[in-house]
């Protein structure tokens, strides 16, 4: 997977992708022998997405997400702004409204302050 974070930050996103889709694979056949889990894959993997403006995939690593754990770093967040992209408002409005209050994404609560007003005010 730092292969995938050194294409991230040098912006080679889709070479980003391609490496966290080998360490998808790694998993599914060895995970007892990796330091990473499935939602740090798929949360990289819909970060990457997000990036290409994949955002329908980028919304289906996000989901696998915050299905495994709710409660997950910036995943309201990442949901959120997915869901916003996507014109999907009312789902947007529910996962920035949780971001304000959780603590997994205080670092993240003042965009999503941001996001909520340009939904609320685009009616």
């Amino acid at each position: 997977m730092s292969m995938a974070h050194a294409y991230d930050n040098v912006g080679f996103f889709k070479s980003a992708i391609e490496e966290l889709l080998k360490a998808e694979k790694v998993l599914e056949t060895n995970q007892s022998l990796c330091q990473i889990t499935p939602e740090m894959v798929n949360f990289n993997l819909g970060r990457m997405y997000s990036a290409v403006e994949s955002y329908g995939d980028a919304l289906e690593r996000f989901l696998r997400v915050y299905k495994a754990n709710p409660n997950a770093k910036n995943i309201n967040y990442s949901l959120g702004r997915t869901y916003a992209i996507l014109k999907q408002n009312e789902l947007a409005k529910k996962f920035l409204q949780d971001c304000l209050t959780s603590e997994a994404d205080k670092s993240y609560q003042s965009y999503c302050q941001t996001i909520l007003k340009r939904i609320n005010t685009s009616f």
